[in-house]
């Protein structure tokens, strides 16, 4: 007989189901409170799952008891039987499918467990084929409900966000454990930085030793930070500072900016420094007083010569443009000494109509472009459009484009913009290198200092107060690794070195273009000096007319025309072009002295643009060189500083854990001593109880007190 349809033994008939109640019972336990009315609602029209349910109260139960016994052998039958009668209702489930041959298997394990019990081999095998075939079944049944929607699933699969939302959460939930593992890290750090370690112990931190710093980075694998830190110290140890120059041509390393900028000046071949005389000299401090200082108010010129500010809205706006060029030329450094003439002799000429020149002279009105405010409208139009066209044909306007806001004041580039403050030196010996001790209290700020000794006046502070979190904060601060900051490193020294080179190209065509006008000047010069000489003969003869009675008066044109033989005979070619020009236009002494002036205004205005182009190129220069200067600089503090961090990071968490494990030995070893005094006492109640102590009592007494 089948032994999976025989009676169980507590019963004649067979096991009677489970009653609906003991069904929802089991349902609720598994399913909850919640889900009651759902439960009534399964029990009453889905009876295969009240035979299931019934199937795995009986599982369960047999569960309970150990080994094969008869009551676990008991309840297994039942759990297979309402098991068959579940699957005989659905017999499509592959749930109840599989657990009807989990329960087979259950099954059959346990009648092979007592012995006393045989089991015929047929019986077994039967119970083998029953469940290979029940298996195989399951896996159709899977395979083919499976593929139903295969298509739509695989579709709805590929449009699903799931797996990205998954990895996505994953991922933040790493860094989460990242940053509860730092701040876990720093608060232990933070305790013992302020409870425990001595303020010896915060300076001794500050201390790092060289060779114990390469040991670090031995240890980490990081044998190319080595090679940086190695350099940095080699080359700090010589020129005493952590900055230096490279030279993008040629790769020359210097130790400050006047040796790389002597340095460059070889590269180029050339120097504004060729051309002292020609170069138009600019009094920035002068200019600057001459401009900023005063009210620039219309003035009324009055008989008394006592002056005072009038109401003319037309001229205050011209004037203060006029104040605003010239503010222009002076940051620029173009307000050159041409031009300050230029536009005085303007004006004073312009006002020798209403006031003598003495008068002038007397109150300094010479001295100052600020004598622009008694001038009237047309007077005022005619010096703006004249720094204006100055603006203009000097490229002036374009360098204010470039450099909006005049000199660079970023020298320091991209290691300003790194937020570089820490000041780091070497120890006398050279052997170590020691953060300062201001450091401890949170001051770092050491804007543009890159010494790498101990200087005078800059000492650490005495007597530094080391309490607080700011050290812990400074040295936990999210900063890049030493691999990233040894990356960008890299990068950075890349890529200036290629903007050194395109900035050096641009000097050079500067420089090119300077000393292609320095060099044409010259000419300009020398054909100024002779109209000024062939002025002076007219000028001398008309004085000699106004000074010397019965003087018989020479024509210009005849004087003109002796002046020209001796030019013709010296080879002064400017000279002749200058007396040419002249009578070629002009024979009477009226016209010859018009066309002479004609001629002095268009050389000065053209030697006041050469002038201005010089200024504005030199100006241009300045400020290449500057950005030349600022990304040939390096400073090895941005990379040493992560390598120091780094190592005394390590060392303070060192020292937290060592601090914590003898903690621990002390807590361990005074819980055991505690344990010890009680079991003492425990004996010393036992004895008083018994009466007194045996001889093995004393032994053991004596015993632990050795130990303790």
């Amino acid at each position: 007989m089948d032994p999976s349809s025989a009676p169980s033994p507590s019963t004649a008939a067979g096991s009677p189901p489970l009653t609906p109640q003991e069904c929802f019972s089991a349902l609720r336990f598994l399913c909850g409170e919640d889900h009651k009315k759902a439960v009534e609602a399964i029990l009453s029209s889905h009876p295969e799952i009240m035979h299931s349910a019934q199937s795995l109260v009986h599982y369960q139960t047999a569960s309970l008891f150990r080994d094969s016994t008869a009551r676990r052998l008991e309840q297994l039958h039942k759990a297979l039987e309402s098991s068959r009668q579940a699957l005989a209702l659905s017999p499509n489930s592959n749930s109840f499918s599989l657990f009807h041959a989990i329960l087979l298997s259950e099954r059959a394990r346990n009648d092979a467990g007592p012995a006393a019990v045989p089991i015929p081999a047929s019986q077994v095998e039967k119970m083998r084929k029953e469940l290979a075939e029940l298996i195989e079944k399951s896996k159709i049944k899977i395979l083919v409900l499976g593929g139903v929607n295969r298509r739509e699933n695989w579709n709805r699969l590929l449009e699903d966000n799931a797996l990205a939302e998954v990895k996505k959460e994953f991922e933040a939930l790493q860094g989460k454990k990242k940053v509860v593992k730092k701040v876990v890290s720093k608060d232990r750090v933070r305790a013992y930085w302020n409870d425990t370690m001595s303020v010896e112990s915060k300076r001794e931190l500050l201390r790092i030793g060289i060779e114990e710093l390469k040991a670090h980075l031995d240890k980490n694998e990081l044998g190319m930070a080595k090679e940086v830190f190695t350099k940095a110290v080699d080359y700090a140890k010589e020129s005493k500072k952590w900055k230096f120059w490279t030279c993008c041509c040629c790769g020359g390393r210097f130790c400050d900016v006047v040796s790389t900028a002597a340095h460059l000046r070889k590269h180029l071949g050339s120097s504004s420094e060729r051309y002292p005389g020609l170069v138009p000299q600019t009094d920035h401090e002068w200019a600057v007083n001459m401009v900023e200082t005063g009210v620039w108010k219309p003035l009324e010129v009055l008989s008394d010569y006592d002056w005072r500010y009038v109401d003319d809205d037309m001229r205050t706006i011209l004037i203060g443009r006029i104040r605003e060029m010239l503010r222009l030329l002076i940051r620029y450094q173009c307000l050159g000494s041409s031009l300050f003439y230029t536009l005085d002799d303007f004006i004073i000429e312009s006002l020798q109509k209403h006031v003598p020149k003495p008068v002038f002279t007397d109150h300094g009105l010479d001295k100052t472009l600020q004598s622009v405010c008694f001038l009237d409208v047309p007077e005022l139009k005619l010096v703006l459009d004249s720094l204006e066209d100055l603006a203009s044909s000097s490229a002036l306007l374009t360098l204010c484009e470039t450099f909006p806001d005049g000199e660079d004041s970023d020298d320091q580039g991209f290691w300003a913009k790194s937020n570089l403050r820490e000041r780091i030196v070497f120890s006398g010996n050279f052997s170590d290198l020691l953060f300062d001790e201001r450091l401890l209290q949170g001051d770092i700020v050491e804007p543009d200092n890159g010494n790498a000794v101990v200087t005078s006046g800059t000492s650490a502070a005495e007597d530094c107060d080391a309490n607080g979190d700011s050290f812990v904060d400074w040295l936990w601060m999210g900063s890049p690794t030493i691999r990233e900051q040894l990356k960008e490193w890299e990068i950075v020294r890349v890529a200036r070195t290629s903007e050194g080179m395109e900035l050096f190209e641009i000097l050079r065509r500067e420089d090119r273009c300077y000393q292609a006008l320095c060099e044409r000047k010259p000419y300009y010069v020398l054909y100024w000096y002779r109209l000024e000489d062939v002025n002076c003969i007219c000028g001398k003869e008309n004085r000699k007319r106004e000074q010397i009675s019965g003087y018989h008066p020479q024509s210009y044109a005849s004087l003109l025309l002796k002046r020209w033989e001796k030019f013709d005979s010296e080879g002064d070619s400017f000279g002749l072009d200058i007396i040419w020009s002249i009578l070629k236009e002009a024979q009477a002494d009226t016209e010859i002295k018009m066309a002479i002036q004609k001629q002095r205004d268009q050389t000065a205005r053209e030697i006041f643009l050469l002038d201005g182009i010089i200024l504005v190129i030199s100006a241009g220069m300045r400020q290449t060189k500057l950005k030349l200067e600022a990304v040939s600089v390096y400073d090895y503090r941005f990379i040493i500083v992560p390598m120091l961090k780094s190592f005394m990071k390590a060392h303070l968490e060192d020292l937290v854990n060592k601090d914590a494990a003898r903690k621990l030995e002390e807590n361990l070893e005074l819980q055991r001593r505690m344990e010890n005094v009680a079991k003492e006492k425990r004996l010393a109640e036992q004895n008083k109880n018994t009466g007194g102590t045996t001889a093995e009592n004393v032994v053991e007494g004596v015993t632990r007190t050795t130990v303790l």
